[in-house]
């Protein structure tokens, strides 16, 4: 067998995994699949991107897994088979959850490696229960939403078309689909993507996680930052621009800036890059 195929397996069907749920702080049912390898103390926590499911990072949880980690993939609240009977959600709503999951599952202290929406939970996390935290992984994520962490393109452009493309499946589909398989999407399926992202989770949901990222500002969290973080952005950021992610690396103490080829879909178009490096940053 060639290296290549040691070192990345066709491998998803055939690894342990359970589906859980607990119910969180508010008894709202949050799911999660979770891997645990006895020989190992090392605890991954993988937290998706916006309007997504834990099968966003399905690649990742496979190869992490296969490495001999313990995994656990969330859905969050209001995404993929989550609940979310509170109403309105706020940053710390997704971090109550994790924890819930942490003490469950009996995690003293997790890696945590947020996308996108997932960034913005897991400097939150560590903001409320840095003790929990022994590593952070941060992809494509900013620490705030506003006119310096927003490319201005994606205001003018990118919100449109990303509400053209979810009112549709929206109007057309009033139950969410729990299970639409984002792994499948790439680059070249991007409108495809969006589209599922409608499918998949409600505009309520999706309102409540753009509101909870628009309230809070989480710059002065990224000095108080004290564990070794990854920095992994896209080149060509469609989302956050450039100085976003700068300004994290420059606050974050103890951080280390990757930047790779792409345009924020860096989970679906660069897992095989992204899961080696997050391999290597968690084993130093």
């Amino acid at each position: 067998m060639a290296k290549k195929d040691v070192d990345r397996p066709k491998r998803v069907l055939f690894l342990r995994k359970v589906f859980k749920k607990i119910h969180s702080f508010d008894q709202s049912a949050i799911y999660y699949l979770v891997s645990r390898n006895n020989n190992s103390n090392e605890f991954a926590v993988l937290i998706h991107g916006l309007g997504t499911n834990n099968s966003l990072f399905r690649y990742e949880e496979s190869f992490l897994i296969y490495k001999g980690l313990n995994v656990i993939n969330v859905d969050l609240r209001g995404h993929g088979f989550s609940e979310n009977i509170k109403g309105k959600v706020t940053l710390e709503d997704y971090a109550k959850d994790i924890k819930c999951i942490l003490k469950e599952e009996k995690v003293a202290k997790a890696v945590l490696i947020g996308y996108s929406l997932g960034g913005f939970v897991s400097l939150k996390f560590y903001s409320d229960f840095p003790k929990l935290v022994k590593k952070m992984v941060l992809i494509d994520a900013s620490y705030a939403v506003n006119l310096n962490t927003i490319r201005p393109i994606f205001i003018f452009i990118g919100l449109a078309l990303f509400g053209l493309l979810i009112l549709p499946a929206r109007f057309f589909n009033v139950k969410a689909k729990q299970d639409v398989d984002f792994s499948k999407y790439k680059w070249r399926n991007v409108f495809l993507l969006i589209h599922q992202i409608g499918l998949a989770t409600s505009l309520r949901s999706l309102s409540y996680a753009i509101n909870a990222m628009l309230k809070e500002n989480l710059s002065g969290v990224l000095k108080k930052v004290n564990i070794p973080t990854l920095i992994i952005e896209d080149s060509h950021d469609v989302i956050f621009s450039k100085k976003s992610f700068k300004t994290e690396h420059k606050k974050i103490t103890k951080s280390e800036l990757q930047i790779i080829e792409g345009s924020h879909l860096a989970v679906l178009n660069k897992s095989d890059t992204l899961e080696k490096d997050i391999l290597n940053f968690i084993r130093k």
